[in-house]
């Protein structure tokens, strides 16, 4: 996940940045103070801007018309000092207007909304563990293992994610992507599996999975038509 902060004031920037740092992981942050500068990178980079409107020579506004122009699935979020900009601002469609001083607590309620706004939007879900959230790349998800009340979601990079979140709901979100259950505690991404046998399973970075009874058949036909390339 990409942020843009775009802000003449040194000091709202740092406030922003500060607020997304303290309070959500892995997001990467840059920061312009003016639109001309943003406008020399590339936009399509970017998840979701966070725009000041009154900047010098080119307002936010106008600056949000041209990122939509180049990127139509990004967010934009209006932070400024003046609300008499709101009913113009509103016809390049931001997804929120917040004016300063920032409220952080809105501010963040806001942040989260974005986020999984984005997340509609590509194949990403939210994961969450003591308030912090993370996006993470479904495409990047090797399996996930419940241990006891904890989630664990191990990527094809090897790394491991841990998440409070409730095991049977990220079993539903993540079905439809192809991640479906092989265990009671465990959940395989069908393009992940090397091996499969009626008892368990070896991912492609060889590791094991059990395959219980109740899914073994299930498993097998999924993966079947997986490679088969049939819609499942």
């Amino acid at each position: 996940m990409r942020i843009a902060i775009c802000d003449d004031l040194k000091i709202y920037r740092n406030q922003i940045k500060n607020l997304i740092k303290t309070n959500r992981e892995f997001i990467e942050i840059e920061e312009f103070s003016s639109a001309e500068k943003l406008l020399e990178k590339d936009l399509m980079q970017y998840d979701i801007f966070f725009l000041d409107i009154e900047m010098g020579d080119m307002t936010g506004i106008k600056l949000a018309a041209e990122i939509k122009k180049v990127n139509k699935n990004t967010v934009v979020i209006f932070v400024t000092s003046h609300a008499h900009y709101v009913s113009e601002a509103m016809k390049n469609q931001p997804f929120q207007f917040l004016l300063k001083p920032i409220d952080e607590k809105l501010f963040l309620e806001e942040l989260d909304r974005a986020m999984n706004e984005i997340c509609t939007n590509k194949m990403c879900i939210s994961i969450s563990r003591y308030g912090i959230k993370r996006i993470v790349d479904i495409r990047s998800i090797s399996y996930i293992e419940r241990i006891y009340r904890v989630v664990c979601v191990a990527t094809v990079e090897n790394e491991q994610i841990e998440s409070s979140q409730n095991f049977d709901d990220l079993a539903d979100q993540l079905e439809s992507y192809h991640i479906i259950r092989c265990h009671n505690s465990f959940l395989i991404n069908l393009d992940e599996i090397k091996k499969l046998n009626r008892i368990e399973l070896i991912t492609k970075n060889d590791i094991k999975i059990p395959v219980s009874k109740k899914y073994s058949n299930e498993v097998k036909e999924k993966h079947r038509q997986f490679i088969s390339g049939v819609c499942i």
